[in-house]
Protein backbone atom coordinates (compact mmCIF):
# COMPACT_ATOMS: atom_id res chain seq x y z
CA UNK A 1 0.00 0.00 0.00
CA UNK A 2 2.78 2.37 0.07
CA UNK A 3 3.74 2.08 -3.20
CA UNK A 4 0.72 2.78 -4.28
CA UNK A 5 0.65 5.82 -2.19
CA UNK A 6 4.00 6.89 -3.40
CA UNK A 7 2.79 6.38 -7.22
CA UNK A 8 -0.44 8.30 -6.13
CA UNK A 9 1.39 11.21 -5.07
CA UNK A 10 3.90 11.24 -7.66
CA UNK A 11 1.13 11.47 -10.22
CA UNK A 12 -1.08 14.12 -8.74
CA UNK A 13 1.79 16.07 -8.44
CA UNK A 14 2.89 15.71 -11.53
CA UNK A 15 -0.77 16.47 -12.89
CA UNK A 16 -1.19 19.27 -10.68
CA UNK A 17 1.19 21.22 -13.06
CA UNK A 18 0.03 20.45 -15.89
CA UNK A 19 -2.59 22.81 -17.77
CA UNK A 20 -6.11 21.92 -17.75
CA UNK A 21 -7.66 19.49 -20.59
CA UNK A 22 -8.49 20.46 -23.73
CA UNK A 23 -7.93 17.82 -26.52
CA UNK A 24 -10.09 17.49 -29.43
CA UNK A 25 -12.21 15.00 -28.41
CA UNK A 26 -13.38 16.85 -24.62
CA UNK A 27 -14.27 19.69 -27.21
CA UNK A 28 -15.93 17.38 -29.42
CA UNK A 29 -18.40 14.75 -27.16
CA UNK A 30 -16.54 13.70 -24.23
CA UNK A 31 -18.49 16.77 -22.14
CA UNK A 32 -21.23 17.21 -24.73
CA UNK A 33 -21.86 13.23 -23.92
CA UNK A 34 -23.02 13.33 -20.35
CA UNK A 35 -24.70 16.46 -20.34
CA UNK A 36 -26.95 14.77 -23.44
CA UNK A 37 -27.45 12.00 -21.46
CA UNK A 38 -28.53 13.49 -17.95
CA UNK A 39 -30.51 16.00 -20.05
CA UNK A 40 -32.55 13.66 -22.56
CA UNK A 41 -31.14 15.52 -25.68
CA UNK A 42 -29.81 12.49 -27.69
CA UNK A 43 -33.51 12.59 -29.20
CA UNK A 44 -33.61 16.20 -29.02
CA UNK A 45 -30.31 17.44 -30.80
CA UNK A 46 -29.21 15.50 -34.19
CA UNK A 47 -25.25 14.36 -34.17
CA UNK A 48 -23.77 17.66 -32.66
CA UNK A 49 -20.79 15.97 -32.28
CA UNK A 50 -20.65 13.76 -35.09
CA UNK A 51 -19.88 10.10 -35.47
CA UNK A 52 -18.72 10.07 -31.80
CA UNK A 53 -22.24 11.51 -30.61
CA UNK A 54 -23.50 8.24 -30.17
CA UNK A 55 -20.22 5.96 -28.36
CA UNK A 56 -21.47 5.13 -25.15
CA UNK A 57 -20.92 8.15 -22.14
CA UNK A 58 -20.70 6.29 -19.45
CA UNK A 59 -17.07 6.71 -18.47
CA UNK A 60 -17.37 10.50 -19.81
CA UNK A 61 -19.93 11.13 -16.73
CA UNK A 62 -17.07 10.62 -14.01
CA UNK A 63 -14.81 13.11 -15.47
CA UNK A 64 -17.95 15.25 -15.78
CA UNK A 65 -19.17 14.82 -12.48
CA UNK A 66 -15.12 15.52 -11.22
CA UNK A 67 -15.73 18.64 -13.24
CA UNK A 68 -18.30 19.53 -12.11
CA UNK A 69 -17.37 19.37 -8.36
CA UNK A 70 -13.67 20.94 -9.17
CA UNK A 71 -13.91 23.23 -12.22
CA UNK A 72 -12.93 26.48 -10.13
CA UNK A 73 -9.63 24.31 -8.82
CA UNK A 74 -7.59 23.07 -11.81
CA UNK A 75 -4.56 21.58 -10.37
CA UNK A 76 -7.14 19.86 -7.31
CA UNK A 77 -9.05 18.25 -10.58
CA UNK A 78 -5.83 17.00 -12.37
CA UNK A 79 -4.59 15.70 -9.37
CA UNK A 80 -8.01 13.69 -8.61
CA UNK A 81 -8.22 12.31 -12.28
CA UNK A 82 -4.41 11.43 -12.04
CA UNK A 83 -5.60 8.46 -9.46
CA UNK A 84 -6.53 5.95 -12.02
CA UNK A 85 -3.49 6.35 -13.52
CA UNK A 86 -1.60 5.49 -10.37
CA UNK A 87 -3.93 2.64 -9.68
CA UNK A 88 -3.16 1.13 -13.04
CA UNK A 89 0.75 1.63 -12.27
CA UNK A 90 0.58 -0.48 -8.70
CA UNK A 91 -1.31 -3.06 -10.05
CA UNK A 92 1.66 -3.27 -13.09
CA UNK A 93 3.75 -3.05 -10.10
CA UNK A 94 2.33 -6.01 -8.58
CA UNK A 95 2.73 -7.96 -11.95
CA UNK A 96 6.03 -6.92 -12.29
CA UNK A 97 6.96 -8.43 -8.67
CA UNK A 98 5.61 -11.81 -9.62
CA UNK A 99 9.25 -11.88 -11.44
CA UNK A 100 11.13 -11.31 -8.71
CA UNK A 101 11.99 -13.70 -5.92
CA UNK A 102 10.82 -13.06 -2.20
CA UNK A 103 13.64 -11.67 -0.65
CA UNK A 104 15.77 -10.15 -3.17
CA UNK A 105 17.77 -7.57 -1.97
CA UNK A 106 16.40 -4.35 -3.95
CA UNK A 107 13.03 -5.94 -5.36
CA UNK A 108 10.38 -3.08 -4.04
CA UNK A 109 12.62 -0.26 -5.70
CA UNK A 110 13.41 -2.06 -9.03
CA UNK A 111 9.74 -3.03 -9.51
CA UNK A 112 9.31 0.59 -8.98
CA UNK A 113 11.32 1.66 -11.58
CA UNK A 114 10.49 -1.21 -13.65
CA UNK A 115 6.50 0.21 -13.22
CA UNK A 116 7.67 3.66 -14.28
CA UNK A 117 9.17 3.03 -17.92
CA UNK A 118 5.98 1.61 -18.56
CA UNK A 119 4.14 4.06 -17.22
CA UNK A 120 5.39 6.81 -18.88
CA UNK A 121 4.97 5.88 -22.15
CA UNK A 122 4.12 7.98 -25.20
CA UNK A 123 0.04 6.37 -25.27
CA UNK A 124 -0.68 6.35 -21.77
CA UNK A 125 1.59 9.40 -19.73
CA UNK A 126 0.62 12.61 -22.44
CA UNK A 127 -3.24 11.52 -21.58
CA UNK A 128 -2.86 11.82 -18.11
CA UNK A 129 -5.60 13.53 -16.28
CA UNK A 130 -7.86 14.32 -19.47
CA UNK A 131 -10.91 12.98 -20.70
CA UNK A 132 -8.99 10.76 -23.46
CA UNK A 133 -7.10 8.79 -20.70
CA UNK A 134 -7.39 4.62 -20.65
CA UNK A 135 -6.90 4.39 -17.22
CA UNK A 136 -10.13 3.54 -15.78
CA UNK A 137 -10.69 0.42 -18.18
CA UNK A 138 -6.61 0.04 -18.23
CA UNK A 139 -6.71 -0.99 -14.45
CA UNK A 140 -9.62 -3.08 -15.39
CA UNK A 141 -7.59 -4.74 -17.77
CA UNK A 142 -4.41 -5.50 -15.43
CA UNK A 143 -6.33 -6.69 -12.24
CA UNK A 144 -7.83 -9.02 -14.78
CA UNK A 145 -4.42 -10.19 -15.91
CA UNK A 146 -3.32 -10.10 -12.30
CA UNK A 147 -6.25 -12.68 -11.51
CA UNK A 148 -5.22 -14.81 -13.96
CA UNK A 149 -1.21 -14.75 -13.25
CA UNK A 150 -2.67 -15.64 -9.63
CA UNK A 151 -6.06 -18.18 -10.79
CA UNK A 152 -3.24 -21.74 -10.20
CA UNK A 153 -2.33 -20.56 -6.29
CA UNK A 154 -6.29 -20.43 -5.60
CA UNK A 155 -8.28 -22.52 -4.07
CA UNK A 156 -11.03 -22.21 -6.45
CA UNK A 157 -9.13 -21.13 -9.84
CA UNK A 158 -11.89 -21.20 -11.84
CA UNK A 159 -13.63 -18.51 -9.63
CA UNK A 160 -10.11 -16.48 -9.65
CA UNK A 161 -10.87 -16.68 -13.69
CA UNK A 162 -14.08 -15.77 -13.31
CA UNK A 163 -13.34 -12.89 -11.67
CA UNK A 164 -10.48 -11.93 -14.71
CA UNK A 165 -12.96 -12.26 -16.94
CA UNK A 166 -15.70 -9.71 -15.01
CA UNK A 167 -12.80 -7.29 -14.64
CA UNK A 168 -11.66 -7.58 -18.34
CA UNK A 169 -15.28 -7.92 -19.72
CA UNK A 170 -16.45 -4.76 -17.54
CA UNK A 171 -13.42 -2.71 -18.54
CA UNK A 172 -14.62 -3.86 -22.76
CA UNK A 173 -18.18 -2.91 -21.59
CA UNK A 174 -16.95 0.88 -20.71
CA UNK A 175 -15.03 0.85 -23.90
CA UNK A 176 -15.53 -1.17 -26.51
CA UNK A 177 -11.84 -1.25 -27.85
CA UNK A 178 -10.52 -2.70 -25.31
CA UNK A 179 -11.65 -6.23 -27.20
CA UNK A 180 -8.01 -7.17 -27.69
CA UNK A 181 -7.49 -7.44 -24.06
CA UNK A 182 -10.00 -9.90 -23.36
CA UNK A 183 -8.39 -11.70 -26.44
CA UNK A 184 -5.15 -11.87 -24.82
CA UNK A 185 -6.49 -12.75 -21.76
CA UNK A 186 -8.41 -15.92 -23.02
CA UNK A 187 -4.68 -16.87 -24.69
CA UNK A 188 -3.53 -16.27 -21.29
CA UNK A 189 -6.27 -18.78 -19.64
CA UNK A 190 -4.73 -21.76 -21.92
CA UNK A 191 -1.69 -21.76 -20.56
CA UNK A 192 -2.45 -21.17 -17.03
CA UNK A 193 -0.94 -24.17 -15.08
CA UNK A 194 -4.34 -25.15 -13.48
CA UNK A 195 -4.33 -29.41 -12.87
CA UNK A 196 -6.21 -31.18 -13.69
CA UNK A 197 -7.11 -30.14 -17.45
CA UNK A 198 -10.36 -30.46 -17.10
CA UNK A 199 -10.23 -27.88 -14.25
CA UNK A 200 -8.71 -25.88 -16.57
CA UNK A 201 -11.16 -25.98 -20.00
CA UNK A 202 -14.02 -25.71 -17.18
CA UNK A 203 -11.79 -22.68 -16.30
CA UNK A 204 -11.69 -21.20 -19.80
CA UNK A 205 -15.36 -21.89 -20.51
CA UNK A 206 -16.24 -20.32 -17.13
CA UNK A 207 -13.96 -17.31 -18.29
CA UNK A 208 -15.77 -17.17 -21.79
CA UNK A 209 -19.15 -17.18 -20.31
CA UNK A 210 -18.64 -14.51 -18.11
CA UNK A 211 -16.77 -12.23 -19.91
CA UNK A 212 -19.62 -12.15 -22.55
CA UNK A 213 -21.94 -11.51 -19.64
CA UNK A 214 -20.13 -8.59 -17.94
CA UNK A 215 -19.71 -6.92 -21.42
CA UNK A 216 -23.38 -7.16 -22.25
CA UNK A 217 -24.49 -5.98 -18.77
CA UNK A 218 -22.75 -2.73 -18.46
CA UNK A 219 -23.20 -2.01 -22.61
CA UNK A 220 -26.65 -3.26 -22.85
CA UNK A 221 -28.04 0.30 -21.45
CA UNK A 222 -26.43 2.05 -23.85
CA UNK A 223 -27.05 -0.71 -26.61
CA UNK A 224 -30.72 -0.54 -26.38
CA UNK A 225 -31.44 2.88 -26.33
CA UNK A 226 -29.24 3.32 -29.84
CA UNK A 227 -31.57 0.08 -30.99
CA UNK A 228 -34.57 1.61 -29.67
CA UNK A 229 -34.17 5.22 -31.81
CA UNK A 230 -32.21 3.63 -34.56
CA UNK A 231 -32.60 -0.01 -35.11
CA UNK A 232 -29.29 -0.71 -34.20
CA UNK A 233 -27.64 -1.46 -30.97
CA UNK A 234 -24.02 -0.25 -31.98
CA UNK A 235 -25.04 2.76 -34.25
CA UNK A 236 -23.64 3.87 -36.54
CA UNK A 237 -20.70 1.78 -36.35
CA UNK A 238 -21.43 -2.00 -38.17
CA UNK A 239 -24.55 -0.56 -40.38
CA UNK A 240 -23.54 -3.21 -43.24
CA UNK A 241 -24.77 -5.54 -40.35
CA UNK A 242 -27.26 -4.24 -38.75
CA UNK A 243 -28.80 -1.96 -41.56
CA UNK A 244 -30.36 0.86 -39.70
CA UNK A 245 -32.43 3.09 -42.19
CA UNK A 246 -30.37 5.92 -40.69
CA UNK A 247 -27.60 5.56 -41.84
CA UNK A 248 -25.77 4.09 -45.19
CA UNK A 249 -25.43 0.23 -44.65
CA UNK A 250 -21.68 0.05 -44.73
CA UNK A 251 -18.55 -0.05 -42.49
CA UNK A 252 -17.27 2.88 -40.65
CA UNK A 253 -13.41 2.36 -39.85
CA UNK A 254 -10.67 4.30 -39.38
CA UNK A 255 -7.92 2.12 -40.90
CA UNK A 256 -5.96 5.78 -41.31
CA UNK A 257 -3.34 4.08 -38.87
CA UNK A 258 -3.13 0.27 -39.69
CA UNK A 259 -0.27 -1.11 -41.45
CA UNK A 260 0.42 -1.00 -45.16
CA UNK A 261 2.50 -4.25 -45.98
CA UNK A 262 3.10 -7.34 -44.02
CA UNK A 263 6.83 -6.15 -43.38
CA UNK A 264 5.42 -3.09 -41.73
CA UNK A 265 2.91 -5.09 -40.16
CA UNK A 266 5.37 -7.43 -38.55
CA UNK A 267 7.68 -4.97 -37.41
CA UNK A 268 5.62 -2.06 -36.80
CA UNK A 269 7.28 -0.56 -33.21
CA UNK A 270 10.32 -0.20 -34.99
CA UNK A 271 8.58 1.92 -37.14
CA UNK A 272 7.53 4.57 -34.49
CA UNK A 273 10.99 3.84 -32.89
CA UNK A 274 12.90 5.56 -36.24
CA UNK A 275 10.93 8.07 -36.90
CA UNK A 276 8.56 10.81 -35.18
CA UNK A 277 6.20 11.19 -38.80
CA UNK A 278 2.65 9.99 -37.71
CA UNK A 279 2.46 6.38 -38.24
CA UNK A 280 0.04 5.15 -35.29
CA UNK A 281 -1.59 8.53 -34.19
CA UNK A 282 -2.68 11.83 -35.49
CA UNK A 283 0.49 13.83 -34.88
CA UNK A 284 4.30 13.18 -34.67
CA UNK A 285 5.41 11.04 -31.60
CA UNK A 286 8.46 8.35 -31.08
CA UNK A 287 8.44 5.62 -28.74
CA UNK A 288 11.29 2.94 -28.16
CA UNK A 289 9.13 1.23 -25.26
CA UNK A 290 6.98 -1.46 -27.95
CA UNK A 291 10.24 -2.27 -29.91
CA UNK A 292 12.11 -3.07 -27.04
CA UNK A 293 8.89 -5.14 -25.73
CA UNK A 294 9.27 -7.21 -29.30
CA UNK A 295 13.21 -7.74 -28.96
CA UNK A 296 13.01 -9.10 -25.24
CA UNK A 297 9.68 -11.03 -25.59
CA UNK A 298 10.76 -12.41 -28.81
CA UNK A 299 14.05 -14.04 -26.86
CA UNK A 300 11.35 -14.99 -24.00
CA UNK A 301 9.62 -16.87 -26.17
CA UNK A 302 12.38 -19.06 -27.35
CA UNK A 303 14.01 -19.38 -24.12
CA UNK A 304 10.32 -20.37 -22.65
CA UNK A 305 10.05 -23.40 -25.88
CA UNK A 306 13.87 -24.68 -25.50
CA UNK A 307 13.71 -24.82 -21.45
CA UNK A 308 12.03 -27.63 -20.96
CA UNK A 309 11.37 -28.97 -17.18
CA UNK A 310 11.60 -25.40 -15.40
CA UNK A 311 8.84 -23.90 -14.29
CA UNK A 312 7.97 -20.99 -17.04
CA UNK A 313 3.77 -20.84 -16.17
CA UNK A 314 4.26 -17.01 -15.54
CA UNK A 315 6.22 -16.43 -18.30
CA UNK A 316 4.03 -18.11 -20.29
CA UNK A 317 0.83 -16.48 -19.67
CA UNK A 318 2.50 -12.80 -19.97
CA UNK A 319 3.96 -13.30 -23.57
CA UNK A 320 0.46 -15.23 -24.26
CA UNK A 321 -1.51 -11.76 -23.00
CA UNK A 322 0.88 -9.48 -24.28
CA UNK A 323 1.47 -10.83 -27.86
CA UNK A 324 -2.11 -11.46 -28.65
CA UNK A 325 -3.44 -8.24 -27.39
CA UNK A 326 -1.02 -7.10 -29.25
CA UNK A 327 -1.94 -8.82 -32.65
CA UNK A 328 -5.30 -8.27 -31.96
CA UNK A 329 -4.75 -4.03 -31.84
CA UNK A 330 -2.78 -3.92 -35.06
CA UNK A 331 -5.66 -6.18 -36.72
CA UNK A 332 -8.41 -3.65 -35.71
CA UNK A 333 -7.27 -0.50 -34.89
CA UNK A 334 -3.29 0.25 -34.88
CA UNK A 335 -4.36 3.30 -32.72
CA UNK A 336 -1.79 3.89 -30.24
CA UNK A 337 -3.39 5.46 -27.39
CA UNK A 338 -5.65 2.44 -27.59
CA UNK A 339 -2.40 0.31 -26.53
CA UNK A 340 -2.35 2.50 -23.13
CA UNK A 341 -3.08 -0.81 -20.73
CA UNK A 342 -0.08 -2.66 -22.56
CA UNK A 343 2.06 -0.02 -22.33
CA UNK A 344 1.94 -0.17 -18.52
CA UNK A 345 3.77 -3.50 -19.10
CA UNK A 346 6.53 -2.33 -21.57
CA UNK A 347 8.95 -2.11 -18.30
CA UNK A 348 7.59 -6.07 -17.03
CA UNK A 349 9.20 -7.34 -19.97
CA UNK A 350 12.48 -6.92 -18.92
CA UNK A 351 12.00 -9.43 -15.77
CA UNK A 352 9.42 -11.73 -17.90
CA UNK A 353 13.08 -12.15 -20.55
CA UNK A 354 15.39 -12.22 -17.49
CA UNK A 355 12.76 -15.15 -16.01
CA UNK A 356 12.60 -17.10 -18.80
CA UNK A 357 16.49 -17.00 -19.43
CA UNK A 358 17.54 -17.49 -15.57
CA UNK A 359 20.09 -20.09 -14.83
CA UNK A 360 19.90 -21.72 -11.61
CA UNK A 361 21.91 -19.41 -9.18
CA UNK A 362 22.20 -16.54 -11.43
CA UNK A 363 22.92 -12.99 -10.45
CA UNK A 364 20.09 -10.92 -9.26
CA UNK A 365 22.04 -7.64 -10.60
CA UNK A 366 21.39 -8.19 -14.06
CA UNK A 367 17.77 -7.15 -14.06
CA UNK A 368 19.19 -3.89 -12.54
CA UNK A 369 21.43 -3.70 -15.96
CA UNK A 370 18.35 -4.70 -18.28
CA UNK A 371 16.36 -1.87 -16.08
CA UNK A 372 18.82 0.91 -16.54
CA UNK A 373 19.38 0.14 -20.12
CA UNK A 374 15.69 0.19 -21.16
CA UNK A 375 15.13 3.51 -19.41
CA UNK A 376 18.13 4.91 -20.70
CA UNK A 377 16.37 4.56 -24.27
CA UNK A 378 13.25 5.36 -23.26
CA UNK A 379 14.22 8.85 -21.83
CA UNK A 380 16.73 9.73 -24.93
CA UNK A 381 14.09 8.83 -27.44
CA UNK A 382 10.54 9.08 -26.65
CA UNK A 383 8.94 11.86 -28.18
CA UNK A 384 5.53 12.83 -26.11
CA UNK A 385 2.42 13.72 -28.54
CA UNK A 386 0.38 16.67 -27.46
CA UNK A 387 -2.76 16.39 -27.65
CA UNK A 388 -3.68 19.72 -26.27
CA UNK A 389 -4.02 21.75 -22.86
CA UNK A 390 -5.28 25.14 -21.90
CA UNK A 391 -3.18 27.61 -20.28
CA UNK A 392 -3.37 27.71 -16.19
CA UNK A 393 -6.21 29.55 -15.39
CA UNK A 394 -9.13 30.18 -12.62
CA UNK A 395 -10.99 27.59 -13.80
CA UNK A 396 -10.22 23.62 -15.98
CA UNK A 397 -13.43 24.65 -17.71
CA UNK A 398 -13.63 28.24 -18.24
CA UNK A 399 -16.25 29.04 -21.49
CA UNK A 400 -18.86 32.03 -21.32
CA UNK A 401 -21.86 31.64 -24.44
CA UNK A 402 -24.41 34.22 -25.46
CA UNK A 403 -27.83 32.68 -23.55
CA UNK A 404 -29.59 31.84 -26.39
CA UNK A 405 -33.62 32.27 -26.23
CA UNK A 406 -35.80 29.65 -25.90
CA UNK A 407 -36.35 27.41 -28.80
CA UNK A 408 -33.26 28.18 -30.51
CA UNK A 409 -31.73 25.86 -32.71
CA UNK A 410 -27.80 25.88 -33.43
CA UNK A 411 -26.42 24.79 -36.69
CA UNK A 412 -22.68 23.22 -36.73
CA UNK A 413 -21.87 24.45 -39.78
CA UNK A 414 -18.44 22.39 -40.32
CA UNK A 415 -16.71 18.98 -38.50
CA UNK A 416 -14.82 21.18 -35.77
CA UNK A 417 -15.17 20.16 -32.36
CA UNK A 418 -17.83 22.34 -31.22
CA UNK A 419 -20.25 20.08 -29.22
CA UNK A 420 -19.29 20.54 -25.77
CA UNK A 421 -20.98 24.74 -25.94
CA UNK A 422 -24.10 22.56 -25.70
CA UNK A 423 -23.67 21.89 -22.20
CA UNK A 424 -23.38 25.54 -21.43
CA UNK A 425 -26.58 26.34 -23.28
CA UNK A 426 -30.10 25.55 -21.81
CA UNK A 427 -31.38 21.99 -22.47
CA UNK A 428 -34.07 23.46 -24.53
CA UNK A 429 -31.59 25.25 -27.64
CA UNK A 430 -31.17 22.44 -30.26
CA UNK A 431 -27.88 21.81 -31.79
CA UNK A 432 -27.51 20.22 -35.47
CA UNK A 433 -24.92 18.87 -37.19
CA UNK A 434 -24.67 20.00 -40.49
CA UNK A 435 -21.71 19.11 -42.22
CA UNK A 436 -19.47 16.43 -40.32
CA UNK A 437 -17.86 13.13 -40.39
CA UNK A 438 -21.34 11.79 -40.30
CA UNK A 439 -24.00 14.01 -42.39
CA UNK A 440 -23.23 16.46 -45.22
CA UNK A 441 -25.73 18.65 -46.91
CA UNK A 442 -27.73 16.66 -49.63
CA UNK A 443 -26.88 13.35 -47.99
CA UNK A 444 -29.24 10.38 -48.86
CA UNK A 445 -29.51 9.21 -45.00
CA UNK A 446 -32.70 9.19 -42.95
CA UNK A 447 -30.85 10.94 -40.38
CA UNK A 448 -29.63 13.80 -43.22
CA UNK A 449 -33.24 14.22 -43.74
CA UNK A 450 -34.17 14.67 -40.13
CA UNK A 451 -30.87 17.10 -39.89
CA UNK A 452 -32.55 18.89 -43.20
CA UNK A 453 -35.83 18.52 -41.83
CA UNK A 454 -35.17 20.20 -38.07
CA UNK A 455 -33.27 23.14 -40.13
CA UNK A 456 -35.91 23.93 -42.69
CA UNK A 457 -38.84 23.68 -40.38
CA UNK A 458 -37.07 25.43 -37.15
CA UNK A 459 -39.89 28.39 -36.33
CA UNK A 460 -37.59 29.91 -33.56
CA UNK A 461 -34.20 31.43 -34.08
CA UNK A 462 -31.92 29.79 -35.96
CA UNK A 463 -28.00 30.29 -34.94
CA UNK A 464 -24.72 28.97 -36.66
CA UNK A 465 -21.67 27.82 -34.76
CA UNK A 466 -18.65 27.76 -36.68
CA UNK A 467 -14.89 28.15 -36.11
CA UNK A 468 -13.80 31.44 -37.61
CA UNK A 469 -9.95 30.88 -37.80
CA UNK A 470 -10.46 28.34 -40.66
CA UNK A 471 -11.17 29.13 -44.16
CA UNK A 472 -14.70 29.58 -44.48
CA UNK A 473 -15.33 27.38 -47.75
CA UNK A 474 -17.10 24.69 -45.85
CA UNK A 475 -19.45 27.02 -43.57
CA UNK A 476 -20.73 29.07 -46.40
CA UNK A 477 -21.59 26.18 -48.63
CA UNK A 478 -23.38 24.84 -45.52
CA UNK A 479 -25.57 28.23 -45.35
CA UNK A 480 -25.59 28.21 -49.21
CA UNK A 481 -27.57 24.94 -48.99
CA UNK A 482 -29.92 25.48 -46.72
CA UNK A 483 -30.43 29.10 -47.92
CA UNK A 484 -29.46 31.01 -45.29
CA UNK A 485 -26.97 34.23 -44.29
CA UNK A 486 -25.04 35.38 -41.21
CA UNK A 487 -27.22 38.36 -39.24
CA UNK A 488 -23.86 40.49 -38.23
CA UNK A 489 -22.49 41.01 -35.84
CA UNK A 490 -21.82 37.30 -34.76
CA UNK A 491 -20.95 36.40 -31.07
CA UNK A 492 -17.75 35.08 -30.06
CA UNK A 493 -17.55 32.00 -27.44
CA UNK A 494 -15.29 32.87 -24.97
CA UNK A 495 -13.33 29.70 -24.22
CA UNK A 496 -10.40 28.52 -22.72
CA UNK A 497 -10.43 25.42 -24.71
CA UNK A 498 -9.79 26.62 -28.04
CA UNK A 499 -8.42 30.11 -27.25
CA UNK A 500 -11.76 31.73 -28.28
CA UNK A 501 -11.63 30.61 -31.82
CA UNK A 502 -15.90 29.80 -31.87
CA UNK A 503 -18.85 32.18 -32.78
CA UNK A 504 -22.18 32.03 -32.74
CA UNK A 505 -23.94 34.06 -36.09
CA UNK A 506 -27.39 35.11 -35.70
CA UNK A 507 -29.04 33.63 -39.09
CA UNK A 508 -31.84 34.38 -41.46
CA UNK A 509 -33.35 32.88 -44.26
CA UNK A 510 -32.77 34.19 -47.51
CA UNK A 511 -35.62 36.04 -49.27
CA UNK A 512 -37.19 33.56 -52.01
CA UNK A 513 -36.17 35.49 -55.64
CA UNK A 514 -39.38 37.01 -57.09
Amino acid sequence: MSVFLILAIGFAVYAAQLGPDANWDLRNYHLYAPFALLHGKLSYDIAPAQIQTYLAPQLDLIGYVALHFLNAHPALLNAVMSLPTALEAFLAFLISCRFLPQGMAGRVPLAVIITLIGATGAAGLPTLSTSMSESIPGSLVLAGLLAILTAHEAQRPALRLALAALLLGISTGLKLTNIPFCLGGAAAVLVTPVAPARAKWCGFLLFGAMGVLSVTLIAAPWWIMLYTKFQSPLFPFFNQIFHSPDYFSQSITDNRFQPHSVLQALFYPFYWLMSSTPKVTEIPMRDPRFAASVVLLGSATFATIIARGRDRAAVAMVLAFFLVSYVAWEKAFSIFRYLAPLEMLTGTTILVAWRAFQPQGSKRWIPWIGTALLAGLCLSLTKYPDWGRASQGPKAVNVQVPRLPAGSLVILLDSSPMAYVAAFEPPDVRFVGANSNLLAPGQKTELNHQAEAAIRTAKGPLWGLEYYPAAATTDDATLKYYGLHRVSPCLTVISNLDANSLRLCALARNRAKP
